[in-house]
């Protein structure tokens, strides 16, 4: 019988609960540093010192004018990909 398919440990979507827990730690965290009571405050904060960074401006200007899109370059003799010989092709 295959090993591949079907539940697997660990598998899926984390727990809605797992990403509450992580939101509120972030929160916490934010409101330690920003010392500010509202949790949008210390938010827009945060977003204004990272909107400062090199990856913050790339970040920020990704999600609002999108990523370029990527080039791949194909060689297909690289491929090894087997050509198929019709009976009546003559080579």
């Amino acid at each position: 019988m295959s090993e591949h398919g079907g539940k697997r440990e660990g598998a899926g979507r984390k727990a809605i609960a797992d990403e509450d827990k992580a939101k509120e730690l972030i929160h916490k965290s934010l409101k330690l540093i920003y010392k500010k009571d509202g949790d949008d405050e210390n938010t827009v904060l945060f977003l204004k010192e990272f909107a400062l960074t090199p990856r913050g401006q790339q970040f920020i200007a990704e999600h609002i004018i999108g990523k370029p899109k990527d080039k791949i370059e194909h060689n297909i003799d690289s491929l090894n990909i087997p050509i198929l010989k019709w009976a009546n092709d003559k080579e």
